[in-house]
């Protein structure tokens, strides 16, 4: 059976995996994790979060239609939805 690891703060999934046969590395992940971050955004050393948009990781990775890169590689984050109607009177 196979061990996963990740590298915290370099790659966030499961891009190398423990095999009694060695150290496995597999490339799709990697493809994943690259385009995760890009759509999710990565945190920038002055704390701004910079991303680019699913049709634009969709150019990258060659996906057909932003549906795709939608599906697979945008994180479902409800932190960011926190407060954001604060300032309405319903």
């Amino acid at each position: 059976m196979a061990q996963t690891i990740a590298l915290e703060g370099i790659i966030s999934c499961s891009v190398f995996h423990f095999h009694d046969d060695g150290l496995i590395f597999r490339f799709h992940e990697l493809r994943h994790t690259f385009g995760s971050s890009l759509v999710n955004g990565i945190r920038q050393p002055d704390g701004t979060l910079m991303a680019l948009s699913p049709r634009q990781v969709a150019d990258l990775l060659g996906h057909s239609t932003s549906q795709i890169t939608e599906m697979y590689y945008v994180k479902k984050d409800t932190t960011r939805l926190q407060g954001i109607t604060d300032g309405f009177d319903f």
